[in-house]
């Protein structure tokens, strides 16, 4: 008969498992096991699967259960599913069922309390060991939380013309007539204010609407700073071109070279352009790493501050 079979030859003495003479800790233990491959029958109820305990040889099985067709026993082929499935959970592959894994890592728990155990699986009256694939501790799949891809930032070089509204905003008249309504802070608006009807250079994150682009304030490039606008423009343009693992070293190599430099607020508004909720997780380790022992930086508190906060709720602890 085709089984998947859990031996029990040594307790954690080293004495021979009896069945009928157990301790509590053991006897435990063996009641777990079997809680554990009971519920993986149940969960594969149109299996036909049966549970059986030797106590001769301290032994604890799945089996198929034979239907009788036509006066001819038939093997349903239950089994081979449950074995590829152990098979899939072990090796963590994408396709696991999450289900088994509690129970296998119940059944693993359990059995690791004995000094010496066999696992094996029957076939067709071949046997071979599958003990190997109860060598470490079963991993759930994990959900992958698919951000939105709706990190772009866009650089707008236009005349500040109004300014304010009950929603904080201000708006960018380019040369050709178009509009730019750029969304923002109060605090933000009182300090682009200053600048009414003078021509600006700013950088905004660009949200996708279903009908319309929403634009949110970044960041302004006034002053010494100027020269950064058409830097920035130019470095994220590219970034959208590049694959694989390009991105990452584009970003690790400008800000090494403002750190080498020791140009520290050229890195500040450089890091300010990923301060955004859509940002994603990779740019944002990768900053963080980078920046890893410039965290006191008085320059770059706050900053980077910010990235491990939006880190953080994108994918849990990042420290």
């Amino acid at each position: 008969m085709d089984k998947i079979e859990f031996i029990l030859k040594k307790d954690a003495d080293g004495n021979n498992v009896n069945l009928n003479r157990m301790s509590i800790a053991d006897t435990l233990a063996v009641r777990e096991i079997l809680d554990a491959l009971l519920s993986i029958a149940q969960h594969e109820a149109g299996l036909n699967l049966q549970i059986g305990l030797k106590k001769s040889s301290a032994a604890i099985a799945l089996y198929d259960r034979p239907t009788l067709e036509n006066s001819t026993i038939q093997k349903e082929p239950g089994l081979e599913v449950v074995f590829k499935k152990i098979q899939t959970a072990a090796e963590s592959k994408e396709d696991r069922d999450n289900f088994y894994i509690g129970k296998l890592n119940k059944v693993l728990h359990n059995v690791e309390k004995f000094q010496e155990f066999e696992v094996n699986y029957t076939v067709d009256e071949k046997t071979e060991s599958i003990k190997p694939l109860f060598s470490k501790k079963f991993r759930k799949t994990r959900k992958r939380v698919k951000l939105p891809n709706n990190y772009n930032i866009k650089f707008i070089s236009g005349v500040l013309q109004e300014n304010g509204g009950s929603k904080p905003n201000f708006h960018l008249v380019l040369p050709d007539d178009r509009s730019f309504t750029i969304q923002c802070t109060k605090e933000e608006a009182q300090k682009i204010n200053t600048l009414l009807y003078r021509k600006v250079h700013i950088s905004a994150w660009a949200k996708q609407l279903k009908y319309n682009i929403e634009y949110q304030y970044c960041d302004i490039y006034v002053g010494s700073s100027e020269d950064l606008f058409q830097e920035f423009d130019s470095f994220f343009k590219k970034l959208k071109q590049l694959e694989g693992t390009q991105p990452y070293h584009a970003i690790s190599e400008k800000l090494m070279d403002y750190y080498d430099n020791k140009e520290y607020i050229k890195a500040k508004k450089f890091i300010r352009c990923f301060i955004n909720d859509f940002a994603l997780p990779s740019y944002l380790r990768i900053i963080l790493t980078i920046s890893k022992g410039l965290r006191e930086e008085e320059d770059l508190t706050g900053v980077l501050a910010q990235i491990e906060k939006i880190l953080e709720n994108q994918v849990g602890k990042v420290y």
